[in-house]
C-alpha cells in the first residue's frame, strides 16, 4: 500500500522526470534539459537537447604561415634564445602549426640543436595576425669554441 502511495506522490510531484525518454542521458525539468550522461550515452539525443549543448569550434591547421625576423640572441641570464614572428598569410582563421628549427654552426654546417616551437593558438589566429615567440635552447651549443656569431637558425619543417 505504501509503495503505491509513494509512487503516486512522486509521479504527481515530478511528472516530467518520470517520463523522460532516456533516463541515463538527460532529464527534462521545467522545460529545460539537464545532462546526466557523463560520457555514458551514445549520440542519439533529441534535437532540442542538441540545441542546448555547447559546441566547440574546431580550428583548421594553417598551411600558409610565414616565419620572419628569426634570430638567436642571449637572454639576460646568458641563455641562448631563438626569437621570431609567425604570421598567418592565409585568408582564414586557424591554428598555427608546430615549427621545427635547426641551430647550425655556420663554420662547418653542423647541426648543434634542433628545437620545435608550438604556440597556443587554439582560439585561432586571424588572417594577417602575427604572434611573436621566444624559445630557449641548450647552452651546450657553445662548446668547441662556438660563438653567437657562428650560429644560424634554419627552419627544418612545419608539422
Amino acid at each position: 500500500m505504501y509503495k503505491i502511495w509513494i509512487l503516486s506522490t512522486v509521479f504527481s510531484l515530478f511528472p516530467t522526470v518520470l517520463v523522460a525518454q532516456d533516463s541515463l542521458c538527460y532529464i527534462e525539468w521545467r522545460g529545460q534539459f539537464i545532462d546526466l550522461s557523463n560520457n555514458l550515452c551514445d549520440n542519439k539525443s533529441p534535437s532540442s537537447f542538441r540545441e542546448l549543448t555547447a559546441t566547440t569550434r574546431r580550428m583548421i591547421p594553417l598551411n600558409n604561415v610565414r616565419v620572419s625576423d628569426i634570430r638567436i640572441e642571449l637572454s639576460e641570464n646568458g641563455t641562448p634564445e631563438i626569437k621570431g614572428t609567425l604570421t598567418n598569410e592565409s585568408n582564414q582563421v586557424g591554428e598555427l602549426p608546430i615549427i621545427q628549427f635547426n641551430v647550425i654552426d655556420q663554420r662547418n654546417n653542423r647541426i648543434l640543436a634542433s628545437e620545435a616551437i608550438a604556440l597556443d593558438s587554439s582560439n585561432g589566429i586571424a588572417p594577417g595576425e602575427q604572434m611573436s615567440f621566444i624559445k630557449a635552447i641548450n647552452t651546450n651549443i657553445f662548446s668547441n669554441g662556438v660563438r653567437l656569431s657562428d650560429l644560424q637558425v634554419k627552419i627544418a619543417n612545419s608539422i
